[in-house]
């Protein structure tokens, strides 16, 4: 208990710093620093254009059951002469015609139904990718910040790491001093000292990597100084799994009915297509209008029929098609399958491990409190003229270790926590 309020009052501490910080920082939570990231990746703007453009196709095929309506124009000119020219029986001088049509499919087999509901499949599939892709930042943005937060914890524990051997060694050098102690105290001390610092200018190090990894994922320029506001030791509540709401095997699952969609279209390559067809305006040939008027037929009038398209033998394409589209069904399946398997694996894992790192959290959490009695009981021993500067120098050794171990296993907890939520969230 007492190593988790020393180190609530450390983030409480890095808290109330980064708000001291001048104006050129930016404070982010990880919720703001989600939002940024969003607004500067293009993949979600690509996919939006992907998903306009499947609306889009869903449109052109629901326009494609009306019937389709065209102008025809049309004069051609064929003289005859005594020696040349086409026969006129056939050609009737050349034709001249101004028509509308009207062309209307009634039946395909099903055709087109079919390609409809595939289409609202790709528009799901195209959401269902969009929403996996926003997961899949929501996790590496949660798991780059906590790289950030973890860094701004182990320098504030190193800075007191830092502050204990300096204030230990004006002790041992006092007594030096007196001439209670021998120099070779204040040596080991010095060096204790000197690797502290050593390792703090390394976590600082390891700050600015884990600031500019931030950066670079949500899209800040990398001359923003970044202070990230949050506390380790803060975990989230894990939901139930489902493999029936895991957003990845349900993207399989539309991705299978599309194949069999893909099957059924193949099956009906041989189904009669019927249309019916019409036409009005003007149709004549120029013999007729080179006659004189009396004796001209009429050219104004309308047509109507009926289309039908039968196919009587294609040599077994259509059945390698359909064998070709099963064996796509088939192999998506059996991904799924193994998708499945791995997610569940995932799952267990991932779970035993949160457990475990919640035992591991507890148990050091108890040393702590050992550990931190150990060196003051060790310190006070020493300043009493008994033990050695070795015993105190380990003891404020062990302490920190201990420390650095929970701020370990706290950011190992969020790590678990970000990705079981990546499995979990619907």
């Amino acid at each position: 208990m007492r190593s988790s309020l020393n180190l609530l009052l450390l983030s409480s501490f890095l808290l109330l710093a980064a708000g001291m910080v001048t104006s050129a920082q930016m404070a982010l939570t990880v919720d703001r620093a989600l939002t940024i990231a969003h607004e500067n990746n293009p993949r979600f703007s690509i996919a939006d254009k992907g998903l306009a453009g499947a609306q889009s196709a869903q449109r052109e095929l629901i326009r494609q059951r009306l019937p389709r309506v065209s102008f025809h124009g049309n004069a051609t000119y064929a003289p005859t002469f005594p020696s040349f020219g086409y026969d006129p029986t056939i050609t009737s001088g050349g034709q001249i015609s101004a028509q509308v049509m009207i062309e209307h499919l009634i039946y395909d087999g099903g055709q087109r139904d079919l390609r409809l509901n595939q289409s609202g499949i790709d528009i799901d599939l195209i959401g269902r990718s969009r929403s996996l892709m926003e997961r899949d930042l929501r996790l590496n943005v949660a798991l780059a910040f906590n790289d950030a937060m973890h860094a701004r914890d182990e320098i504030a524990l190193r800075e007191m790491n830092v502050g204990q051997l300096a204030d230990y060694l004006r002790l041992v050098e006092a007594m030096y001093a007196g001439s209670l102690v021998g120099f070779t105290d204040v040596l080991k001390t010095r060096v204790r000292l000197s690797d502290a610092r050593l390792a703090l200018d390394d976590a600082q190090g390891a700050a600015d990597t884990a600031r500019f990894a931030l950066a670079e994922l949500i899209g800040l320029p990398f001359d923003t100084s970044i202070a990230v506001a949050g506390r380790l030791d803060s975990l989230p509540d894990v939901g139930a799994f489902d493999t029936a709401t895991n957003p990845d095997l349900a993207a399989f699952d539309l991705a299978v009915n599309r194949s069999r969609i893909d099957v059924e279209l193949a099956r009906r390559e041989n189904s009669p297509v019927v249309s019916l067809l019409g036409d009005a305006g003007a149709l004549t040939s120029v013999e007729n209008i080179t006659l004189p008027r009396s004796d001209r037929s009429s050219f104004i009038g309308f047509s109507a029929g009926v289309t039908v398209d039968i196919p009587i033998l294609n040599w077994g394409i259509t059945d390698l098609h359909v064998e070709q589209r099963q064996i796509g069904v088939d192999t998506l399946r059996l991904q799924a399958e193994i998708l499945r398997r791995s997610i569940l694996r995932q799952n267990g894992e991932l779970r035993a491990r949160l457990a475990r790192g919640r035992d591991r959290l507890a148990l050091i959490r108890a040393t702590i409190v050992d550990a931190e009695k150990n060196f003051l009981l060790t310190k006070s021993k020493y300043a009493g003229g008994g033990g050695s500067a070795l015993e105190v120098l380990d003891a404020q050794q062990l302490l920190s270790d201990n420390r650095l171990a929970e701020l370990q296993t706290l950011a190992d907890l969020q790590a678990l926590v970000a990705k079981l939520q990546r499995l979990t969230n619907p």
